[in-house]
């Protein structure tokens, strides 16, 4: 059965593949930037996955190492001018850095609760640093952030972009088969129990914590390149809830589950609201039905076995009739 649902998840990854590098032959420069959008929050979304599905922590402050990527690239280039390259590796360097401290801090505390809310403290006081530090751009982000050199038109970035959430993804999906993962799934499901097998807590969380915040931070950096530059909605808590809505409108206990989360936000977000100005209020009932009756999310395993089990019910009782 795991044989089969691998075998499905890589099916899945090539065929998204294939369908993200066709769209490169579009001419619509708007459709390119949507599904840029689409697969930059569904990366993200995949890194919280990291937290909370694997890990069972539930950050409300995820969107600061989003942010961290988002605003220390564009600061490395447009305030100090650094070269483009050189700026990629000094903020994942910079945000691994941040994230090791803050995860320390944070996975150090038993409480559940306060894990959730410290991080949404420490989202909220940066994004209200930016807001009041004029070398940080306040309310109007930073402009101008240049491209990596070889992707400078909206055709090779986007190429670039589906690249590197290809291979971000493939690792994540890598990590979520390797010893690591399942580890911390133990400690999810039973603190106590892996303890006593000698399993060093505060250390799984905190490599989750910060392997979960390095891919944020690369979606961040895409995010900056994809719109020329860095504003405060990629340090919000606003941007937090969102992806925690995501991961569990696709389910949290699916590997793909998050990303069709992320899609679904995001064409919310990008194209209901240009139809609707309810789109927040129809996005706020899609979220309480699937927290009521799917509580695992729509690509729940569970789910799908109920729905597959009424469908046959139906058919035995349909041939039973004729």
């Amino acid at each position: 059965m795991k044989a089969l649902k691998s075998k499905a998840d890589l099916v899945t990854g090539v065929a998204l593949i294939a369908l993200l590098l066709g769209f490169s032959f579009s001419s619509s420069v708007s459709f390119k930037h949507l599904i840029m959008k689409i697969i930059i929050m569904g990366l993200f979304a995949l890194s919280l996955n990291i937290q909370s599905g694997w890990g069972g922590l539930r950050p409300l402050g995820h969107g600061l190492m989003f942010g961290l990527g988002a605003y220390t690239y564009a600061i490395t280039t447009v305030r100090m001018d650094m070269n483009p390259y050189l700026a990629v590796l000094v903020t994942v360097v910079f945000t691994v850095l941040v994230s090791m401290f803050l995860g320390y801090l944070l996975v150090r505390k038993s409480d559940d609760l306060a894990f959730s809310f410290l991080s949404m403290g420490f989202c909220t006081l940066t994004y209200t640093i930016i807001l009041k530090t004029s070398y940080l751009g306040v309310d109007a982000g930073i402009s101008g952030v240049p491209r990596l050199p070889f992707a400078i038109s909206d055709d090779a970035t986007y190429v670039l972009t589906v690249v590197v959430v290809c291979i971000a993804v493939l690792l994540i999906y890598l990590l979520s088969k390797s010893q690591f993962s399942w580890i911390f799934r133990a400690v999810r499901e039973n603190k106590e129990k892996a303890t006593c097998i000698g399993v060093n807590i505060v250390r799984v969380q905190l490599m989750g914590y910060v392997i979960s915040g390095l891919f944020a931070c690369i979606a961040g950096m895409l995010y900056t390149m994809k719109n020329n530059g860095a504003y405060t909605y990629s340090c919000s808590v606003q941007l937090s809830m969102e992806a925690l809505i995501m991961c569990l409108l696709g389910g949290m206990n699916s590997f793909w589950g998050p990303a069709l989360g992320a899609m679904i936000v995001t064409l919310f977000n990008t194209q209901v609201t240009n139809t609707t100005i309810y789109a927040n209020f129809w996005l706020g009932i899609l979220t309480l039905f699937v927290v009521m009756f799917m509580q695992g999310g729509i690509l729940d395993e569970g789910l799908r076995d109920q729905i597959k089990a009424f469908l046959v019910k139906r058919r035995r009782k349909g041939t039973e009739k004729s």
